[in-house]
């Protein structure tokens, strides 16, 4: 019986607090964005093909970066880091600029950098920082 139980209420309260789904969606959002690049150049080599709305790809992306920018946010109330949530703000807002404004791969880039360096560094002062659920003791 509990192997059907994956995940409790408290398993994933502990995900949570130690920003592994800000990780989880900052991982969509590079593989929505530079995983199906990857997969469109790939598979004509084996002789198929991959046929993807432009509006439904860029939709994913920005839903992706969206949920990273907000599962980073809180860990304000957390750790007092202004840092993560500021740089997420800024990442997330060039991939945003260069997703629907004006596409330049070096702002792209700069984005996804600025956003991943903002979650690791969210994920490490909430691993730093005590909590009740992760350290009952």
């Amino acid at each position: 019986m509990s192997a059907l139980r994956v995940f409790s209420g408290r398993s994933l309260a502990r995900l949570w607090l130690r920003g592994a789904i800000g990780a989880a969606a900052m991982g969509l959002a590079v593989l929505s964005c530079y995983g199906v690049l990857a997969l469109t150049l790939l598979l004509p080599l084996v002789g198929a093909r991959l046929v993807l709305d432009d509006a439904v790809w860029s939709g994913a992306i920005t839903l992706f970066t969206v949920l990273t920018v907000l599962a980073v946010l809180p860990g304000y109330r957390m750790h007092r880091g202004m840092l993560p949530g500021v740089g997420a703000l800024a990442g997330g807002g060039l991939i945003l600029y260069a997703l629907l404004v004006d596409y330049r791969l070096e702002v792209e880039l700069a984005g996804f950098l600025l956003l991943a360096a903002a979650v690791l560094h969210d994920g490490r002062l909430r691993r730093k920082t005590p909590n009740r659920l992760t350290d009952p003791g």
